[in-house]
C-alpha cells in the first residue's frame, strides 16, 4: 500500500526568503507520487494562502490548513473543527484589554479585531477579501482558528486563562513587545487531521513521513514512522523528530532529503 508524504511547505515566524516552492522539490514530490505515494499539504495559513502552492504541485488529495482545524476535499466538500461561540465570548471578553489585534478565521472568511493586513499575511499566508469586523455580540459559528497578537508583558496572564479550558494558546514567540499565538480547540492540530486522512485513505501511521519546523508541527512529527525536521526548524521540533534535513527550506531541504529516502529504497 502506498506510503504517505506529508509536506508542510513553510513556516510562519521563520519565514524563507524563497515565496515559492523550487524546481528541485517540485520534481522530488512528483518522483514520490509517480511511485504511488500519496503527498499532502497541511500548513498553518488559509485555504487562500494555500491553494496556489498545491495547484503548483499538481495535488488531487485533501488539503489541511488553519493547524488541522479545516480538511479541504478536492470534491469540494470541507470538513471544519469549529469554535463554540461562546468560548469565543468569554475569551474575547476577558482578554480584551491584552489583545493587540486578532483574527478570527472561518474556513472562507476572516473577522477581524483591530485588524492587522501583517498578521494575517503572516498567520495565513494571504488577506482574504472577505472580511468583516469582529462583532462580541455577533460571533460567527464557523470559526475554527484565532491569531492573535498580545503585549508581552502580559504573556503570563494571558496563557494562564487557557487553563482547563477546551482551547489551547500555541506561542509562536514574541517580537518588538509584541507575543503571537494561534489559539484552537484541545485536540485539534495537524496530526489529528492527519489521521483523518489515513483514515480516508485506510493507511497506517506506519506507513507515514512527515516534515515540519514549527511548533505546529510537534505532534506529527511524533505520530509518523519518520518524523523529518528541517535543518531551520524550532529546537522544540528537532527534538520531536527522528531525523533533521541537511537542507534548510530555502536550499530544497524537503527535495533533498526525499531524493535520499528514494535512493534508499525507503521511500
Amino acid at each position: 500500500p502506498p506510503r504517505s508524504t506529508l509536506f508542510p511547505y513553510t513556516t510562519l515566524f521563520r519565514s524563507t526568503t524563497n515565496k515559492t516552492i523550487n524546481k528541485y522539490t517540485k520534481e522530488a514530490i512528483k518522483k514520490v507520487i509517480d511511485k504511488g505515494h500519496i503527498v499532502v499539504l497541511a500548513t498553518g495559513r488559509s485555504y487562500l494562502g494555500t491553494i496556489d502552492h498545491y495547484e503548483s504541485l499538481g495535488l488531487n488529495t485533501p488539503m489541511i490548513t488553519l493547524h488541522g482545524g479545516v480538511i479541504s476535499f478536492l470534491n469540494g466538500k470541507t470538513f471544519s473543527h469549529k469554535i463554540n461561540s461562546k468560548l469565543i465570548y468569554d475569551l474575547s471578553n476577558n482578554l480584551k484589554d491584552y489583545i493587540v489585534t486578532a483574527v478570527y478565521n472561518a474556513s472562507d472568511k476572516v473577522y477581524s479585531l483591530n485588524h492587522s493586513d501583517e498578521l494575517e499575511r503572516v498567520f495565513n499566508g494571504a488577506n482574504n477579501k472577505n472580511k468583516e469586523e469582529f462583532d462580541i455580540n455577533n460571533i460567527s459559528e464557523e470559526i475554527v482558528n484565532i491569531a492573535v497578537a498580545i503585549n508581552s508583558e502580559h504573556t503570563e496572564t494571558f496563557e494562564s486563562y487557557f487553563k482547563d479550558k477546551d482551547l489551547v494558546a500555541r506561542s509562536w514567540g514574541e517580537f518588538n513587545g509584541v507575543a503571537f499565538y494561534d489559539i484552537h480547540l484541545k485536540n485539534v492540530s495537524k496530526a489529528s487531521a492527519l489521521k483523518e486522512v489515513l483514515n480516508y485513505y485506510n493507511i497506517d501511521t506506519n506507513k507515514l513521513i512527515t516534515f515540519g519546523d514549527g511548533p505546529n508541527d510537534l505532534e506529527m512529527l511524533k505520530m509518523a514512522k519518520i518524523g523529518v525536521a528541517m535543518k531551520n526548524a524550532y529546537l522544540e521540533a528537532k527534538a520531536f523528530a527522528s531525523s533533521t534535513t541537511k537542507h534548510d527550506n530555502d536550499n530544497d531541504g524537503v527535495g533533498y532529503h526525499l531524493n535520499y529516502l528514494l535512493d534508499k529504497n525507503i521511500l
